[in-house]
């Protein structure tokens, strides 16, 4: 996932990072620089004085997918302008929990900041949990799917919280693992998954379904061996092919018996 740019506003003393990189916007000059070269960014403003700059920028002409979050308290005249400036807003209020500032900057400046989460909001009237990513993007799910064993903590809905630098949902003393809750419910994140799992296997299955798509071959297209064998092995549940299926794999693949595995 592309880390996607962060640019901070407010005064230097309160956007200060051990981390470089992160433009730093505290005129208005800076704001409208950085608007120019950007068509999609999260604009992170950390308190009152840096809001009031934004909206004297006159972002009004900011075109693309721009998002705000602000920690700072933002009065209700001007959620309803930050929602027209911007494609996503997301601000503290009182059903939204995030994560504490020291850790929000550390998971909007990393560079798998769409894979944790910086805040979480219950919806108890349609039983569903609204996590907001780094990307601020949000994701719904279904108090249903967090259960717990006989003896085990149970969910707590009435008190969330993001926790270990957006990795971790806590629900009273009950907790579930973002990468858990991504994985069912994101089929890009676990496309992305599945597919680093198969560049990362090492077997003889990992290897020759790595080579198969290189060659763009097809599961049936090897004769005298089925899709299903093909999958079978590919899988690793038949990890020592016959050497006559051995052969007829490398042959169609255009490699030579003995380098099957190393692919």
């Amino acid at each position: 996932m592309p880390t996607l740019e962060i640019f901070a506003i407010g005064s230097p003393r309160k956007t200060k990072s051990k981390k470089p990189g992160t433009p730093r916007l505290s005129t208005v000059e800076e704001i409208h620089e950085a608007a120019r070269k950007r068509q999609t960014a999260v604009w992170f403003v950390q308190d009152k004085p840096g809001l009031d700059l934004l909206l004297t920028s006159k972002l009004e002409l900011l075109d693309g997918q721009h998002r705000l979050l602000a920690v700072a308290h933002v009065e209700e005249s001007r959620r309803l302008l930050l929602g027209a400036l911007f494609q996503k807003v997301l601000i503290p209020d009182g059903g939204i929990r995030m994560l504490p500032r020291e850790e929000l900057t550390e998971v909007l400046e990393s560079h798998d900041a769409g894979d944790l989460v910086v805040a979480v909001a219950p919806d108890e009237r349609d039983q569903t949990l609204i996590l907001y990513r780094g990307d601020l993007q949000p994701l719904l799910v279904p108090f249903a799917w967090f259960t717990s064993e006989v003896e085990a903590p149970k969910p707590a809905f009435d008190d969330v919280a993001v926790t270990d630098y957006g990795q971790t949902i806590r629900l009273g003393e009950y907790e579930a693992a973002v990468d858990a809750i991504l994985y069912e419910f994101d089929r890009d994140y676990r496309r992305r998954i599945r597919k680093n799992e198969i560049r990362d296997d090492r077997s003889l299955g990992g290897s020759i379904r790595r080579l198969r798509i290189q060659r763009n071959v097809r599961r049936d297209d090897f004769p005298g061996v089925s899709d299903k064998e093909i999958a079978r092995i590919e899988r690793g549940e038949v990890p020592n092919p016959h050497p006559k299926t051995r052969a007829i794999i490398a042959k169609r693949l255009g490699v030579a018996v003995n380098e099957l595995d190393s692919f």
